[in-house]
């Protein structure tokens, strides 16, 4: 988004998004899950720039909310957004 001149990170509510979520469970021959992965194609910046703690961000709400659910280990991917709206041109 830009603002006076400069280049800010921002909700863009007119934007383009995709709300997307594709979630892959890993099961042992028993059906019990092994891994959960993850994918959610956004820029993992929520809390922007006036955010000065490290934070692993929604990213890692999400990996701790789908380990205490699935009761196994969870890695959360993203897509390269920047790249998908770049092909379109």
């Amino acid at each position: 988004m830009q603002t006076n001149g400069r280049t800010i990170v921002a909700q863009n509510w007119d934007g383009e998004r995709d709300t997307t979520m594709t979630i892959i469970r890993l099961d042992d021959i028993d059906e019990r899950p092994i891994a959960t992965i993850v994918g959610y194609g956004t820029h993992p910046i929520v809390l922007a720039h006036q955010n000065r703690m490290i934070s692993p961000d929604y990213p890692g709400t999400v990996k701790r909310t789908v380990e205490e659910i699935v009761v196994a280990p969870a890695c959360s991917c993203r897509a390269a957004p920047a790249t998908r709206s770049r092909a379109r041109r």
